[in-house]
């Protein structure tokens, strides 16, 4: 909603200029392990899970990378 010329006021866990930038502050910002795609929703980084992809996903279940000839 705009409260001045040029200025919004953000829905709650959203940021920026449109109010576009998802905030992810109730899962600590990803724990640096992943990137923020939703309010408190993560895209965790290969071999990482969790809410907050701060846990290590088991060796066993990450799965190989394909080398393309």
């Amino acid at each position: 909603r705009s409260v001045a010329f040029e200025t919004c006021a953000c829905a709650p866990h959203w940021n920026g200029p449109a109010c576009t930038v998802p905030d992810c502050l109730g899962v600590k910002n990803c724990s640096n392990a992943g990137i923020c795609v939703g309010p408190d929703e993560c895209q965790c980084s290969r071999g990482r899970v969790g809410a907050d992809c701060s846990q290590l996903q088991p060796v066993r279940e990450i799965a190989p990378l394909r080398l393309s000839d």
